[in-house]
């Protein structure tokens, strides 16, 4: 099986484009950008991939104890897993390692078959639903969805 890399990683670009509120945030990053980057600086639509991809598979840091958020991290392998509002697994980061449990035994680990929440679960379905799509592009079909849809 071959590496992943960063050029793997969805960026749900053409998405991110139809949103004009979206599109002037990344317009502003990029700005600021250039005056710090110069000639470093990637063309404005290598920024807008580049955004998307680290904006859509980020995992948000937070402290031990009090949760508070004190950054994001972008992690290969988990890029990988789907969302459902009835998770099997989810994810630990202790400094700068992620590791992703199981809430069953496994024998085999088949990656198509792990899935953990992008989400607060505990939110209603239209809550939830809304907030994949604005935030993730996409409809939560999971069993839990799937007969509110």
């Amino acid at each position: 099986q071959q590496k992943r890399t960063f050029e793997d990683f969805l960026s749900h670009e053409s998405d991110i484009r139809k949103d004009k509120k979206i599109m002037n945030h990344i317009s502003e990053h990029f700005k600021d950008l250039e005056d710090i980057l110069l000639d470093k600086m990637p063309t404005f639509d290598e920024f807008v991939e580049l955004y998307g991809k680290v904006v859509i598979n980020n995992f948000e840091l937070r402290q031990t104890g009090s949760g508070e958020s004190y950054g994001m991290a972008v992690y290969l392998v988990p890029s990988v897993v789907d969302h459902s509002c009835q998770p099997n697994a989810w994810v630990e980061i202790t400094g700068k390692k992620l590791v992703m449990r199981s809430y069953v035994d496994r024998e085999k680990v088949e990656m198509d078959k792990v899935f953990f929440s992008y989400i607060n679960t505990e939110a209603e379905f239209d809550v939830r639903q809304k907030y994949l799509k604005k935030n993730f592009f996409f409809t939560c079909a999971c069993p839990r969805c799937r007969d509110m849809l």
